[in-house]
């Protein structure tokens, strides 16, 4: 990792400081890295655990007792009134605008989306005393680190808006090439629709902001 240029400065004094030298064992980046991990954490006395920010994502010590989701430079980012750069995974729920759902029936789309992306990632298996279990297999590889950061922090998700059934099945099928966690939901019709199966939400992710910002960027937030 590079040290931004602001921190620079403040880097040399810690290894100056900390008599740090590269070496074949230790390089540069890899004193960067603690370097940072010190710099995002709160400082505390007594015992201490990693966390991962839950802005930016990145490591951090925190105080066990303080319960800390967020680290030193993004809490003092809002502090002082900016806008930390979120990069933590995050699902967002598309929703059809055209359809002008009550907002109990969509609530309940928006939560069909939302939980039918992880449940199209599992499968349904018997044990070997005829139990059935349903479990997700996530490998060690950055869209499943991905889903587990997703599902082991705060899931973040986003409602965002699309005109008709048309722009929802294009951005669909955008994410299902991307190889992103999607879900297609059709209401049955049997409280409104006047009983036609209709086309109303997908859902996409959980996933990195990046891959699910490259397909979604140009909508706007459902209002």
């Amino acid at each position: 990792m590079a040290i931004e240029e602001k921190y620079k400065a403040e880097y040399d004094e810690w290894m100056t400081k900390h008599n740090n030298v590269v070496d074949a064992d230790t390089t540069e980046a890899d004193f960067q890295a603690m370097f940072m991990i010190e710099r995002r954490s709160f400082p505390a006395e007594g015992s201490i655990r990693d966390n991962n920010c839950a802005a930016c994502n990145s490591v951090f010590q925190h105080h066990v007792e303080d319960r800390k989701t967020t680290c030193r430079i993004c809490v003092e980012a809002m502090q002082a009134g900016e806008k930390p750069k979120f990069n933590d995974a995050k699902q967002v729920i598309l929703i059809r605008k055209d359809l002008a759902m009550p907002a109990g029936k969509l609530a309940a789309q928006v939560a069909h989306a939302s939980m039918a992306c992880l449940l199209n990632m599992g499968k349904w298996e018997e044990d070997e005393w005829g139990y059935q279990r349903f479990g997700i297999t996530l490998l060690d590889d950055e869209k499943d680190q991905a889903v587990h950061d997703w599902m082991t922090k705060s899931f973040p998700k986003i409602t965002l808006e699309v005109k008709n059934e048309n722009q929802l099945k294009r951005y669909y099928d955008e994410a299902v090439a991307a190889g992103l966690p999607t879900s297609w939901i059709v209401d049955a019709g049997r409280t409104i629709f006047n009983g036609v199966p209709t086309p109303t939400c997908v859902g996409i992710g959980p996933a990195s902001r990046e891959q699910i910002d490259a397909i979604t960027k140009r909508l706007r937030v459902y209002q």
